[in-house]
């Protein structure tokens, strides 16, 4: 048998995504935003990766929750084509993910994502929006910890530069 490992490579990382995805939204998810899932019950979201060898994630909408599968759909409600380098993949998920699921959230996103052709929609619109939305958890409480941390961070590395300064540089 002839296997070509780099397909098998990429659909490994399209299937581990999708599982985040579903893993994100039981776990994480913002209730406000999954309840809004009950007027796209049964829609499915096709989320395409072209630098993946044109691997595609299915997401259905199901009992106000989001259930993946591997490969294209016959007739999704919309298409999210994210168009950037294979390295770059992950870190524009990882964005989506810790952006707050709120309308200057979905803004920011569209501003640095959609405009940039980053990141194309195609299909009804509404439905990729309403499933993006409960995958950005960047409302949740456990960035609330990182974020104080974070600050704590940059307050030390302030107040040491100060010292140094006020040292003379030594």
């Amino acid at each position: 048998m002839d296997y070509d490992i780099e397909d098998i490579r990429n659909g490994a990382r399209v299937s581990n995504l999708a599982r985040l995805f579903q893993l994100l939204t039981n776990i994480f998810g913002i209730k406000s935003n999954r309840e809004k899932l009950e007027s796209i019950e049964g829609k499915e979201l096709a989320l395409g990766f072209p630098a993946w060898g044109n691997k595609y994630a299915t997401i259905k909408v199901s009992d106000f929750l989001l259930h993946p599968s591997i490969g294209k759909p016959d007739d999704p409600a919309s298409y999210v084509i994210i168009d950037v380098a294979s390295e770059e993949v992950v870190p524009v998920i990882i964005d989506v993910i810790r952006t707050p699921g709120t309308i200057f959230g979905l803004t920011k996103l569209i501003l640095k994502y959609v405009l940039r052709g980053k990141v194309k929609v195609k299909g009804n619109l509404g439905v990729a929006l309403k499933i993006l939305r409960c995958l950005m958890t960047g409302q949740h409480q456990m960035y609330d910890e990182e974020k104080r941390r974070d600050h704590q961070e940059h307050q030390k590395d302030q107040e040491k530069k100060l010292q140094t300064e006020a040292d003379g540089g030594k």
